[in-house]
């Protein structure tokens, strides 16, 4: 892919997110992660706050607006989905194993 000189992973989970900006040769430039804890519609249901998680996500997650993908975008992610993360995926998996959610 022509142009394309960083690729951001993001990983978004129920308890944490972690996220990794990786170079053309595939060199892992920066990572982070960040656990949520207790804030989680789940972690609250498995200490009881709430009783089941469709409850804990009514009173917790608010829905602001809805958008419908493009149809040209979508092809778009697709098509880095098939040719640069696919490739890339070997070389994420280690990142993503030291840090689990």
């Amino acid at each position: 892919m022509e142009g394309l000189t960083y690729l951001v992973g993001v990983d978004v989970r129920i308890s944490s997110t972690k996220a990794v900006v990786i170079d053309e040769d595939e060199r892992v430039l920066a990572r982070s992660s960040s656990e949520y804890g207790i804030n989680s519609p789940k972690a609250k249901v498995r200490v009881g706050v709430y009783k089941n998680l469709d409850e804990a996500c009514e009173r917790t997650i608010r829905i602001l607006d809805r958008e419908e993908p493009d149809a040209e975008e979508v092809e778009i992610y697709n098509d880095y989905c098939r040719n640069v993360y696919r490739r890339l995926y070997p070389s994420l998996k280690p990142i993503w194993s030291e840090h689990p959610s």
